[in-house]
């Protein structure tokens, strides 16, 4: 996501329904990461444990891949709110996300090629033992593709076989990186939007419905489609002034319908006819944008909860940094708790899940409280 202020204007239940949903987000995609981590024996709990492989099968059909397309959307919204894109407003909005993109990139996939260095040391082999026999990549487009494609970078370790899209050393921050792009390309969203309004919109979601879960793009064209789509109909909603509240408040009992029903109706054909299911995720990802800002705004509206200025501004310090932090933790815990059955290995994921969202909550309240020029470098502040 990309780290805003709290937006503020005339139509307030707009944003706060937007901040509600920041660190939820933060904390959906920590929770996707770890569980779908690899763990010893792993295998194992999934032939033998039913609560194991169902608990992974949720993860997969109801909360993974759900947060960043959000976050594109979000992005959007806020790139476009209250502005007319000339030239100089467009300069301004590339020096600030040179601040708040660019620079933060650029440390935090450094800071996690510096912990690969550390993890091939010898007193932490136990910790990393498919680096101590690696063969490091010590080449300038070794350096270069830990900014691009860790398949290539420093340590090519291969970690999403078979998969057609493409991470930097820092897998997460693929969503900084393809922001970044989009970003540049904004004058020509812009007049796209302008000229076609919502038919482009149109397009993009059939590419992305339809033909992305059965082509292989290749080179992060996938990504990029996701990137775009999600960012452009973001933009949409704030160049044409759409009361979001009301736009989609129109599908609240729809959206919630159809997203438990595809969220079951996927961890179904993850055992019956899997082929099926990158479609159904595809859908279920619209349908889950609609239910989660549908959802926030009910929040609001009945005064369960509202938006919170440290949680909405911690989330995108989670995001960045939460890779560095529970790849050691799972690590460890798996160490000293040596799981040998289904629950014993969910024990695991969620104490690191927990641990690694309190740890970081508590590093950005320190770094806020004791080094906030620090943290304005690392964490994107304006």
């Amino acid at each position: 996501m990309e780290r805003t202020n709290t937006l503020k204007s005339p139509r307030k239940p707009h944003s706060e329904a937007l901040n509600l949903l920041r660190f939820p987000l933060a904390l959906v995609v920590v929770l996707v990461h770890v569980f779908g981590a690899s763990i010893p024996g792993r295998e194992q709990f999934i032939e033998t444990s039913f609560l194991y492989k169902e608990t992974m099968n949720f993860v997969r059909a109801f909360l993974a891949s759900q947060s960043v397309p959000i976050y594109f959307f979000i992005s959007g919204y806020v790139f476009f709110w209250g502005i007319t894109l000339t030239k100089e407003k467009y300069k301004q909005k590339l020096q600030n996300r040179k601040k708040t993109l660019l620079i933060p990139y650029v440390i935090w996939n450094l800071l996690m090629l510096a912990l690969y260095f550390l993890l091939r040391m010898p007193a932490f082999a136990s910790l990393s033992p498919s680096l101590q026999q690696m063969e490091p990549n010590f080449t300038l487009s070794g350096f270069l593709n830990c900014f691009w494609d860790a398949n290539y970078s420093v340590f090519p370790l291969n970690e999403h076989p078979g998969s057609s899209n493409i991470y930097p050393i820092n897998g997460p921050l693929w969503f900084l990186r393809d922001l970044m792009i989009v970003v540049l390309t904004t004058p020509a969203i812009y007049w796209v939007l302008k000229k076609t309004g919502f038919y482009v919109l149109i397009f993009l979601g059939i590419l992305k419905l339809f033909v992305t879960p059965y082509v292989d793009w290749g080179y992060c064209a996938g990504q990029l489609l996701t990137a775009y789509f999600y960012f452009s109909w973001g933009a949409y909603m704030s160049i044409n002034n759409k009361n979001m509240i009301v736009e989609f408040g129109r599908f609240t009992r729809i959206s919630t319908i159809l997203y438990i029903f595809l969220g079951v109706t996927h961890m179904i054909a993850a055992h019956y006819y899997p082929a099926a299911t990158s479609t159904i995720k595809s859908i279920n990802i619209i349908v889950g944008l609609f239910f989660a800002y549908n959802f926030a705004a009910w929040l609001l509206r009945h005064h369960i909860c509202k938006s919170n200025e440290f949680l909405s501004s911690v989330s995108f310090f989670i995001y960045i940094s939460h890779r560095l932090v529970w790849v050691i933790l799972l690590k460890v815990m798996l160490m000293v708790i040596k799981p040998s059955s289904g629950i014993a290995g969910l024990m695991v994921h969620f104490m690191t899940w927990a641990t690694t969202i309190i740890l970081l909550c508590i590093a950005f309240w320190l770094m806020r409280r004791y080094l906030p020029g620090l943290l304005k470098v690392v964490a994107g502040r304006k």
